[in-house]
């Protein structure tokens, strides 16, 4: 019997699912008498948008109110990446940033972080102090230690992140590079728009769209390419650092900052836009993790090929009984196994090679190891890296043709 059949078909709208890589955590200082939030101190809450946190009380006249920048931080956050994931904590901001990242109990910056059950790639601790600092080098160099310390903790516990801290203060003249903490970063970028809503405000940086931007790159990218992350937008038209407008400070002055490390905003001449300096951490310059895409895309190499493998823990192993080293066929199923789970980063460019399905696949076994004895398999993984192009050298001159 003729009739009329409609097949209902899917995917032609295009829907992407919002990225792992960008799922990022604040721990956000507020005094314990904040006036106007509705909030916790110390629980975890998971934030899809800016309406999220105003649900919970925050919004602009919190941060007024309070003299924070905790609003300002998650509406910088989600315009920035708008499909971001942020987990937040309000914390006591009489706590000191190196004790918010210790790891001794499940408190602060380790809650948040396993309360995310461990999605968390990119985490940013802001700086609310309720009393002035007395030397902020001091406190700065504290911070970065324990986010450092706090960064291995967390890869070792299998939950490979990068940390973002807030440079708040002024007169800070600290060398990042002299630091040895390649998993932290520090933002001293300011957002003219907070900057001038009273004199407190003139201490922060914009933290949150350094968070913003993290989560946004894909993690082999550098979070100053001028092509693809235009910052200006929004309440964010003017930048400053240290309380300078950056249009005001020379080219002397900027470099100087950029060679101590600091990640802050720059615009170029002839050039419409705002955008991030670079990605520097924590490190010397020679440190192969002195970029941020290279710590995330180890990062996400590392989570791929755990959780390829984890079946395999525990699980037999076949010896050849004649040599009394792995068999050839657990050795290529391995292989195997870890050259699938970067496959996609390797499809997605988000790194250069070797193909993992190519003659010479990033991840190799070599099959004379005595399980027996020792009940471990040492498994190579060799990787390269995408570059970024920082600098564009161009020989300009004139031609005669009739020479």
């Amino acid at each position: 019997m003729g009739q009329v059949i409609n097949n209902q078909l899917n995917g032609g709208l295009g829907i992407v699912k919002p990225s792992i890589d960008a799922i990022s955590g604040i721990v956000m200082p507020v005094p314990v008498a904040a006036t106007g939030g509705t909030y916790a101190l110390g629980n975890v809450y998971r934030l899809g948008s800016t309406a999220d946190a105003i649900a919970l009380g925050v919004d602009a006249d919190f941060d007024i109110a309070n003299e924070v920048n905790a609003y300002q931080s998650v509406l910088e956050f989600f315009r920035v990446n708008p499909r971001g994931t942020l987990y937040t904590v309000f914390v006591d901001n009489t706590i000191s940033r190196a004790t918010l990242l210790q790891t001794a109990t499940n408190v602060h910056a380790l809650k948040l972080v396993n309360e995310s059950n461990g999605t968390i790639n990119q985490l940013a601790i802001a700086c609310n102090p309720d009393a002035v600092i007395a030397d902020y080098d001091v406190e700065l160099t504290a911070a970065v230690g324990a986010a450092q310390s706090f960064a291995v903790f967390c890869r070792e516990n299998a939950r490979p992140l990068h940390v973002l801290l807030e440079g708040y203060g002024e007169d800070i003249t600290l060398d990042l590079h002299g630091l040895n903490a390649h998993h932290v970063s520090v933002m001293f970028g300011q957002n003219d728009g907070f900057f001038g809503i009273d004199t407190w405000a003139e201490l922060h940086t914009a933290i949150g769209t350094a968070l913003g931007v993290v989560s946004l790159a894909k993690v082999n990218e550098c979070i100053g390419w001028v092509g693809a992350f235009n910052l200006l937008g929004g309440e964010f038209i003017k930048a400053r650092l240290n309380g300078v407008l950056i249009s005001a400070m020379s080219n002397t002055a900027l470099t100087a900052a950029d060679e101590l490390g600091w990640i802050f905003f720059k615009t170029f001449t002839d050039y419409a836009g705002i955008y991030m300096n670079d990605s520097h951490t924590c490190t010397d310059l020679t440190n192969d993790y002195s970029k941020i895409e290279m710590n995330r895309t180890w990062n996400k190499a590392s989570r791929l090929i755990r959780a390829a493998e984890m079946p395999y823990v525990n699980s037999p192993v076949n010896i050849d009984p004649v040599t009394g080293f792995i068999d050839p066929s657990t050795v290529a199923n391995l292989e195997a196994v870890g050259n699938k789970a970067l496959k996609p980063m390797f499809t997605a460019g988000e790194i250069s090679g070797p193909d993992p399905q190519g003659p010479t696949p990033p991840v190799q076994i070599d099959p004379e190891q005595d399980v027996l004895a020792v009940s471990n398999i040492d498994i190579n993984v060799s990787i390269v890296p995408t570059g970024t192009a920082r600098t564009l050298t161009n020989n300009i001159g004139f031609k005669n043709p009739n020479i």
